[in-house]
């Protein structure tokens, strides 16, 4: 799935949705003290801080990274664009009923049955840039 579109020149998109962020170790945290813990007996729990939109994601990216900034959207895309690219790229296709869309979470129950709190979404987006940078995929 396509989170980023690259076009020529000044036009550089992101799509308009978001996404709850989820950093890699709550996450394996949480499956440990699931498995340790006879409360939880099989109930699925949403893992996360909060949901962010795609263009804030950059935004906290751009001022995290200032000297990669140039290479991160700073617009959305106009949902009638995003349609109009559908139809020549599946991925955008799947993405169409979401678009324009902010989901709401409450992580609270997970929080208080697994005994933890989860990292803020902002130091799990700038981990994830490190890591992008340490591996030297930017």
């Amino acid at each position: 799935m396509k989170f980023l579109f690259f076009y020529p020149s000044s036009i550089f998109f992101i799509q308009d949705f978001g996404i709850l962020i989820s950093d890699v170790k709550d996450v394996a945290r949480a499956h440990v003290l699931s498995i340790k813990n006879p409360k939880v007996n099989g109930r699925r729990l949403i893992i996360g801080s909060e949901v962010k939109k795609m263009l804030e994601l950059s935004k906290i990216m751009q001022e995290a990274f200032p000297k990669y900034a140039k290479k991160l959207p700073k617009r959305e895309m106009p949902i009638f664009m995003a349609k109009l690219i559908s139809y020549f790229d599946s991925s955008v296709k799947k993405l169409l009923p979401d678009l324009g869309i902010l989901m709401q979470t409450d992580t609270s129950y997970s929080e208080d049955l697994l005994g933890m709190k989860f990292k803020p979404a902002k130091d799990s987006i700038i981990d994830a840039g490190n890591s992008v940078i340490r591996l030297g995929l930017v």
